[in-house]
């Protein structure tokens, strides 16, 4: 029986990191996705030269760069992001760019390789204000019929 595949996107991150960690141990083959900017390599160390881990350096907001790297993925956990709030409130374009529009983009390539669900969990900082998110369950954004 082929093993289960899913994404990280931050997966080099400090919790991105322990998730990949579980998938692993659980018999799940990980496409990691993290463009390096807070997350560390060191953090998945342990896992270079398994055919079961695979770190693609490359930034969630970019949906185009992301989608073939998605290819045959089931659940994606959505963890990257930026959350110190002094910097939020010093650079706020880059934490919405990171947070939002990196969700965004995250979700967009999700959609359209079909990953059946997307877990998002987050404590960030988005101008000074923390936010917690959490949210599980079928990806959003099928259509449904009309009249329905």
């Amino acid at each position: 029986m082929a093993r289960p595949k899913s994404s990280v996107t931050g997966g080099c991150g400090f919790i991105g990191s322990h998730v990949v960690d579980h998938l692993v141990a659980a018999g799940h083959d990980v496409v990691v996705i993290d463009n390096f900017s807070t997350g560390r390599p060191e953090n998945l160390a342990h896992h270079r030269g398994t055919p079961h881990v695979r770190v693609v350096q490359a930034d969630v907001a970019d949906t185009k760069r992301i989608v073939p790297e998605l290819a045959g993925v089931r659940w994606m956990f959505h963890v990257a992001a930026l959350a110190d709030i002094v910097p939020s409130i010093q650079y706020p374009e880059a934490y919405v760019r990171a947070n939002v529009m990196g969700t965004l983009g995250a979700l967009e390539a999700a959609r359209e390789v079909g990953v059946e669900a997307v877990q998002a969990q987050h404590q960030v900082a988005a101008a000074g204000l923390v936010l917690q998110c959490r949210s599980v369950g079928p990806l959003v954004g099928r259509r449904r019929a009309s009249g329905s």
